[in-house]
């Protein structure tokens, strides 16, 4: 099925601490080819053919100054629509994004849910990932695991050997039907509501939004291509593996 008469909104996570970095700046306002690293996430979804509009959601107290640099000192960026504020858990966050698109007046079919420290996205993978989640209506990026996988229950002693081949490292974007997506978390927030202690030990186990639909709906998630670059910042070292992905792409290489 082709992606020309659908429409496609990203939403950007960008309200994380990065405490895991060190330093008093969160990891998505470090500097890269002076650029935040926000900037660099953004650029990937304004260059994809498939994404219609992005909203960026940040912690609350950076609202005004994200909204402000993005249209008037690192942009504009013309498929920008909104900056609003995430929520104490990840999933808040993308719970509040997707509520403010559909406050909005625009309509999207797909709704893709991306993390901003995740720079190094290509606008190829993100067409990727919107055609698979047009054809299945769930799928997430990921790339087979290449080490062998141990699995032990308490650190100490290797309970069995995963099979590598059934196994795949999943990353962002990960893209949904809005009707989907809406359905997943509006069954989690009626657990949250009705059976508080239910949902403290759901979710432990809710990682990213492909868990919330695995959970909450008995809709599969597919995998769609993702990339070896893909890299998500966490550490020092990712950030250095970014920094020098950037200069090669900024040289031409």
């Amino acid at each position: 099925m082709s992606t020309r008469n659908v429409r496609t909104a990203a939403v950007i996570l960008a309200g994380g601490k990065g405490l895991r970095m060190g330093g008093d700046t969160p990891k998505q306002y470090l500097l890269l080819e002076g650029r935040p690293l926000l900037c660099h996430t953004l650029d990937a979804f304004e260059a994809a053919a498939s994404v219609d509009a992005i909203l960026v959601v940040v912690g609350a107290a950076d609202v005004e100054r994200v909204r402000a640099e993005l249209a008037e000192v690192y942009g504009p960026f013309a498929k920008l629509v909104d900056v609003v504020a995430g929520g104490r858990e990840r999933f808040d966050s993308s719970k509040r994004g997707l509520d403010a698109l559909l406050s909005r007046p625009e309509t999207y079919d797909i709704v893709l849910i991306h993390d901003a420290a995740r720079a190094l996205v290509s606008a190829e993978c993100i067409d990727r990932v919107v055609q698979k989640a047009v054809e299945t209506g769930a799928c997430v990026a990921a790339v087979p695991v290449t080490d062998t996988v141990k699995q032990s229950a308490d650190g100490d002693r290797v309970d069995r050997t995963l099979p590598r081949k059934e196994l795949f490292a999943v990353q962002t974007p990960q893209g949904f039907s809005t009707e989907l997506l809406t359905a997943a978390y509006e069954a989690m927030e009626e657990q949250r509501t009705q059976a508080p202690e239910a949902f403290a030990e759901e979710e432990k186990n809710i990682t990213d939004d492909a868990s919330v639909v695995e959970r909450y709906t008995d809709h599969p998630v597919y995998l769609a291509q993702g990339e070896a670059t893909n890299r998500k910042v966490t550490l020092a070292d990712d950030l250095e593996f970014v920094k020098y992905i950037l200069h090669l792409r900024k040289d031409g290489i």
